[in-house]
């Protein structure tokens, strides 16, 4: 593995109602931990009738760093680090040493 280590977040969404009723939803953090980050390759995809580039990234993380927060280590999830979110597209467990968290970055 290349890449550096970084301070990241692992985040969950919470949904509260106003005091309207309306609802909305922000992604609180759940716990702070370090992982090593590697860019992979950019995509490109036509949404909307316009090219958009999607850029995919793998965070490696130790097992016993996640163990007491695995229940929101899914693609429900979503990993901030630095000022840039990402959404969880897959998580790997390598012999219960090492996940590797698959990310999207949010633009």
């Amino acid at each position: 593995m290349i890449g550096p280590v970084k301070k990241c977040y692992l985040r969950r969404p919470v949904t509260t109602a106003d005091a309207y009723g309306s609802q909305t939803t922000e992604w609180v953090n759940v716990c702070e931990f370090k992982g090593v980050f590697v860019p992979l390759s950019k995509s490109e995809q036509v949404f909307a009738d316009r090219e958009t580039v999607f850029e995919n990234y793998n965070l490696f993380v130790g097992w016993s760093m996640m163990k007491p927060y695995l229940n929101y280590l899914n693609e429900r999830g979503r990993v901030y680090i630095g000022n840039v979110h990402y959404e969880i597209i897959g998580v790997n467990d390598y012999f219960g040493n090492l996940y590797q968290i698959g990310l999207r970055r949010i633009k």
